[in-house]
């Protein structure tokens, strides 16, 4: 049986028709109190097309790939249930699927299963079999489907953005929907599309809870199925999280103390006591986390820095030079890491026409980092870093996120989908600081002569 079915040219037009009058409906309904839901249908129907071209991209330029296996394995699961529901709901209930298992859930099957061994990836195929159910077992409508739902959680990152700069719409639409890499890539029927949808689910939770303090029970059920599903399919994405959200966590104990003293006294106390907490939380999760635990994170590292550098993953890998598994060997690479995830590849590094897009769109990030270092100076960011809850936590998350993925990856076909959960959050960052730069000019001019104290207003959070 084909990947394409009949299905893919009747159900992707039908699927779009309804995704589209459901998309409609709803901004039709909040646009005239919410005027930023204009970008609602754009947002999502990029997302969704975005999915459409991994789908094509995947069968018929790279001639199948992981996206395609994560849909059969899953078509398989599917077949299981309609032919055997007790064995579907006991491959369910495994954490992985070797075929001795397998078969045990029902010899006449067989074993057409992929990412079964993969506890990962099996994860994957646990969360997407509904959408090929739904989909009748077709590819790219189970693929619109996915996005379909997992754009819910972006737009609340949208709005998350929005609620603390308003004025900043179409800039922050354009960190959270329309950034080319994270559009494509974040949107397949594969690891990332979920992954990121759970970091905006995620930071989400953590904003209602600690900033609107709203719902408290509903956003920690929000945050805990983030963290599930992190822990479950990437967890190294959950520990590049936890800095930045102990230090907002902490910002906002800090800003009820109106006393200048108290707060500065009480400041490093508190970063202190985060980062306790943070490791403590971590030691806790060591199950979970599998091999990203705090013992073995290093060692994996290393091991798949090493791993994406062989020849069989076609040729396009680099380096930023050799490291053990010590926390000073990798700190010594810090810079070079964050760089190349961020920045990398650069546009003489380019291979094949799929890499050169993601160049272009690297060269223009690094121009637009490079005019605001220069304008705001670095000891200027790092003032504005601690003014504002939202700056600090998405700048950290994106360089803590993005210091991990380029010090384990070292393969540009790897790294282009690796490091999507950073890029809407350094975005975003250059855009606040950005925005701060405009409102605080004048101070900033005028802190060349009364001193540094007077470059950052009051109105700054």
């Amino acid at each position: 049986m084909g990947v394409l079915s009949i299905g893919d040219f009747i159900l992707t037009p039908l699927y779009l028709i309804i995704v589209f009058l459901f998309a409609r409906s709803t901004v039709s309904r909040k646009i005239d109190n919410e005027p930023y839901y204009k970008y609602f249908i754009p947002g999502l129907f990029v997302k969704i097309f975005g999915g459409i071209g991994v789908c094509l991209i995947y069968l018929f330029y790279y001639g199948g790939g992981d996206t395609v296996s994560y849909f059969t394995d899953g078509r398989t699961l599917v077949d299981l249930l309609m032919y055997n529901p007790k064995a579907f709901i006991g491959a369910l209930q495994l954490r992985t699927l070797t075929y001795l298992q397998w078969t045990n859930l029902d010899p006449t099957f067989g074993y057409p299963i992929v990412y079964g061994h993969d506890h990962h990836a099996w994860y994957v195929i646990r969360c997407t079999w509904p959408f090929i159910l739904l989909s009748f077992k077709s590819f790219i409508p189970a693929t619109i489907l996915l996005n379909a739902i997992t754009f819910i959680p972006v737009w609340w990152l949208y709005k998350v953005f929005i609620s603390e700069f308003p004025r900043l719409q179409k800039e922050f639409a354009i960190a959270v929907f329309f950034i080319p890499s994270v559009a494509f890539w974040g949107s397949g029927l594969l690891k990332d599309n979920i992954t990121f949808a759970a970091v905006c689910l995620y930071t989400h939770g953590l904003h209602s809870m600690f900033v609107k303090r709203e719902k408290y029970l509903v956003h920690l059920t929000q945050m805990f199925i983030s963290y599930l599903l992190l822990t479950a399919i990437k967890p190294y994405i959950f520990f590049a999280l936890l800095p930045g959200s102990l230090l907002w966590l902490s910002g906002i104990l800090l800003s009820g103390f109106e006393n200048k003293l108290i707060r500065t006294v009480t400041g490093p106390i508190l970063v202190a006591v985060a980062a306790g907490t943070g490791y403590f939380a971590l030691s806790l999760m060591g199950n979970n986390l599998g091999d990203f635990n705090l013992d073995t994170v290093f060692e994996k590292a290393v091991a798949t820095q090493q791993d994406l550098k062989q020849d069989y993953y076609g040729g396009s890998s680099f380096d930023i030079g050799e490291f053990d598994a010590t926390a000073g060997s990798m700190l010594s690479k810090a810079h070079l890491a964050i760089i190349a995830a961020l920045f990398r590849p650069f546009l003489w590094e380019t291979r094949n026409p799929v890499m050169l897009i993601s160049a272009l769109e690297n060269f223009t990030l690094m121009m637009f980092s490079i005019y605001l270092l220069i304008k705001l100076r670095v000891i200027y960011l790092f003032r504005l870093l601690l003014r504002h809850h939202m700056l600090l936590f998405s700048f950290v998350f994106s360089i803590f996120f993005s210091f991990g993925v380029g010090l384990s990856t070292s393969n540009f076909g790897s790294l282009v989908r690796y490091k999507i959960p950073a890029m809407p959050f350094f975005v975003a960052s250059l855009i606040i600081a950005r925005e701060i730069l405009y409102k605080t000019k004048a101070q900033i001019e005028a802190d060349k002569e009364s001193g540094f104290d007077s470059m950052v207003p009051e109105m700054i959070r």
